[in-house]
């Protein structure tokens, strides 16, 4: 788990580094730079909630929390890749609200260098979150075991983590593909 740790606090040393270069190159509020700024604040505040819940034993409780993350690690690469190549105020320029998934998200993020097994297998996690956040009953109050359907063993932290390096990850390569230069793999 220690390592798991180390690699996300790694992680959120290269986004630190890299905005706060791009700092004073900054448009301002209302575009895209914004958007994807917001995104990474999310991604980092995510991740330390998932490292707390993991280390104190919460695993089940961060599922939730993993599957935002890794929806909004998505959609990051997501609307990087949209607006790969384009510049002046077409990059610059916020895209609408999103309804999840957009059209055409799957193709994006191939097309961003998200292999087709990797997208199955980050889907596959994301449903698989949320599928144990519902249905899993781990006795936490009185008599909570009477209403569970088996006993069931709480996933491991590692696996959370894990997920949570691969969801980071992807948004680093968001940031790195709209910024070039600012967000170098770690």
């Amino acid at each position: 788990m220690d390592k798991l740790i180390n690699r996300i606090s790694d992680i959120k040393a290269a986004l630190d580094r890299g905005f706060s270069r791009l700092g004073p190159s900054v448009s301002g509020p209302g575009g895209m730079e914004e958007v994807l700024w917001r995104a990474a604040n999310q991604v980092v505040r995510l991740s330390n909630a998932l490292i707390v819940l993991c280390k104190d034993g919460y695993v089940t409780e961060g599922h939730t929390l993993l599957r935002r993350l890794m929806q909004v690690a998505l959609e990051m690469r997501w609307l990087a890749a949209r607006v790969k190549g384009q510049s002046g105020s077409k990059k610059q320029r916020a895209p609408e609200p999103l309804k999840w998934p957009p059209s055409g998200f799957p193709q994006a993020l191939i097309k961003a260098g998200i292999s087709r097994r990797e997208l199955a297998e980050i889907y596959q996690s994301m449903r698989a979150q949320e599928d144990e956040a519902l249905e899993s009953v781990y006795p936490s109050i009185p008599w909570a075991h009477a209403f569970t359907r088996q006993a069931q063993a709480s996933p491991p932290a590692e696996e959370v983590l894990d997920l949570t390096v691969r969801a980071m990850e992807h948004s680093l390569k968001a940031l790195e593909d709209y910024w070039p230069g600012f967000f170098k793999a770690v």
